[in-house]
Order: structure tokens, then C-alpha cells, then sequence
């Protein structure tokens, strides 16, 4: 994964993954998860942007993500709303 951060900022938050600096604003990361669903997940809490440099499982996984959170938006009037929306409950 390609993170548009310095990775002084990511370092503190890699977990067992690791992070290598590119550039004074770019650093690459590498972690694994139990799933590609749940590493694109992980890594949407750096809120910058990214590429996925491989593997291609990964960059399905936040296409179905994308599609996931928007249809969740109430922005654009398809996701459920409330209080169980908000909380996770079903």
C-alpha cells in the first residue's frame, strides 16, 4: 500500500506491519489481516490518501468497501438511518 503520509506519522500505528519511507510525504506500508475486506478496512483509518500497489484482491476489496459505505450514506438516501444504523445493531 502506497500512503500519502510522512511515515513518521504511520510508524506509530503499523501494529506488526511495517512502513518504509518513499519520500518526506509518501511511505509504503505492509500489513496482513484475516481477510482483504478487513486490511482495507485497517487501512482507511490513516484517513489519506493511497494506491494499492498488489495485490489486486486488495483493491477489490475497497471497490466492495466503496460500494458498501456509500450505499450506508445517508447522503444519498439508500442506507438505513436511526439509531441502529449508527450503533451496528441490526
Amino acid at each position: 500500500m502506497l500512503l500519502h503520509l510522512p511515515v513518521r506519522e504511520v510508524l506509530p500505528f503499523v501494529g506488526d506491519g511495517t512502513a518504509e519511507a518513499v519520500d518526506d510525504h509518501t511511505c509504503t506500508l505492509t500489513a496482513g489481516s484475516w481477510s482483504w475486506g478487513a486490511l482495507a478496512a485497517s487501512f482507511g483509518r490513516f484517513e489519506a490518501a493511497m494506491e494499492v500497489i498488489d495485490p489486486p484482491e486488495l483493491a477489490e476489496a475497497f471497490a466492495a468497501l466503496a460500494a458498501r459505505y456509500a450505499a450506508a450514506s445517508p447522503a444519498r438516501g439508500t442506507g438505513p438511518s436511526g439509531p441502529a444504523a449508527v450503533s451496528g445493531a441490526p
